[in-house]
């Protein structure tokens, strides 16, 4: 799991991202299954780290 972020018009914005090998049997599986369940709102914890890393959230 990563972050990577894209300029834009009005600002950057930024996103989690899933890697996998696909080489690895199943990875693409569990990398999908992240994808598809990420939370739409962050707790407070979550939010502090983003905001650690220089994620404005």
């Amino acid at each position: 799991i990563g972050i990577k972020s894209f300029p834009h018009d009005f600002g950057t914005y930024s996103e989690v991202v899933v890697y996998f090998d696909d080489e690895i049997e199943g990875s693409q599986d569990v990398a999908l299954e992240v994808e598809g369940n990420t939370p739409e709102a962050w707790d407070k914890q979550s939010r502090t780290e983003l905001k650690t890393g220089g994620i404005n959230v």
